[in-house]
């Protein structure tokens, strides 16, 4: 109808078969165009709604230099959390103690890693009810959180095995 009104001043309806066509050809161009966009502009939208979440990781974690696994997985979980939750939260907490990846004690270590995964399990709820997808998707934030302090506690096991 638009195309109608804005080339012939006529309703659709009142148009000659010919120009009733090209309006048509008109409009299913119109249709593909934002088609083709719409990627596009859903993209630059999630990119300009994560900054939020990123602000967030980049400001509450402090003295912690984070892999870009690390920073991922916090990303993700911020996302489904919020940054209130996040910044008040005891997985916070506990990734600024900084003693999941610093340190030669490795009881220690080992310790953190396990109260770090704990703290990402502890958000698989909604409504009050353990849901399995959260589960999962907890555990997977807490893997790929994770996964360069236990090879790097490993690396430490081995060295201290060597030195003794």
């Amino acid at each position: 109808e638009y195309f109608a009104q804005r080339q012939h001043k006529k309703s659709f309806v009142n148009l000659a078969s010919a120009d009733q066509e090209k309006i048509k050809a008109l409009a299913e161009a119109a249709i593909k165009e934002e088609t083709d966009m719409l990627p596009f502009v859903a993209t630059d939208r999630f990119k300009k709604d994560l900054q939020s979440y990123e602000t967030a990781v980049n400001s509450g974690v402090t003295g912690v230099a984070l892999t870009q696994d690390m920073f991922d997985s916090l990303v993700s979980f911020v996302y489904n959390v919020g940054n209130g939750a996040f910044n008040s939260s005891g997985l916070l907490k506990k990734i600024n103690e900084n003693t999941f990846m610093s340190g030669d004690d490795t009881k220690k270590r080992e310790d953190a890693i396990k109260e770090i995964e704990q703290e990402f399990l502890k958000w698989n709820k909604s409504g009050g009810s353990v849901q399995e997808g959260l589960t999962t998707r907890r555990q997977d934030e807490a893997d790929r959180f994770l996964a360069q302090a236990k090879q790097d506690l490993e690396k430490l096991k081995t060295a201290q095995t060597w030195k003794r």
